[in-house]
């Protein structure tokens, strides 16, 4: 039997061997632990993206990324973490049509594809622009009000270490 998938979890419970292909090309062949772990860790997942030119980069008339970072507490772009400890995810991204209302949202899974962490950002500051003058009422209510300003906005994430580790 044939399974051809992108469903990783499915192919390491369903399959003892597996093929990697990249364009036809067959890239490794061999237990499907091993294949799926080789398709992980090599480079198709970046703890950093960053498009500098804004026509290129992913987004729509209203939003357009700019980058997005997995980091340590001091910075440091990593792609591996001690999960003892906090992890700080960062999206930059520019406004390009003001008055509209966006929620940047963190969705990290697992190697296994599991979600293991979600996050809504419901800063104020991301709604309605750090420099915009506006005072925020500290309400939720404010994640209801448009972003008011164009410009470039980052919108950080802090996953804590206690949120990971059990007993943490």
């Amino acid at each position: 039997m044939i399974l051809v998938s992108h469903d990783k979890p499915a192919i390491t419970r369903m399959c003892s061997r597996a093929i990697l292909l990249n364009k036809g090309t067959v890239v490794e062949a061999g237990p499907a632990h091993d294949v799926v772990n080789h398709y992980l860790h090599a480079g198709h997942i970046q703890p950093c993206a960053e498009w500098p030119d804004p026509a290129q980069a992913p987004g729509n008339e209203i939003v357009r990324l700019r980058a997005v970072r997995a980091q340590t507490e001091s910075g440091l772009i990593m792609d591996r973490f001690d999960i003892r400890r906090s992890i700080d995810l960062d999206v930059e991204f520019d406004v390009i049509k003001p008055r509209q209302v966006f929620v940047p949202v963190f969705n990290i899974h697992s190697e296994e594809d599991v979600t293991v962490f979600i996050a809504h950002d419901r800063d104020p500051a991301c709604f309605h622009g750090e420099n915009s003058g506006k005072p925020s009422r500290g309400r939720d209510d404010d994640r209801e009000r448009p972003h008011d300003d164009r410009g470039s906005v980052s919108s950080p994430c802090a996953c804590a270490a206690s949120l990971r580790v059990p007993g943490g």
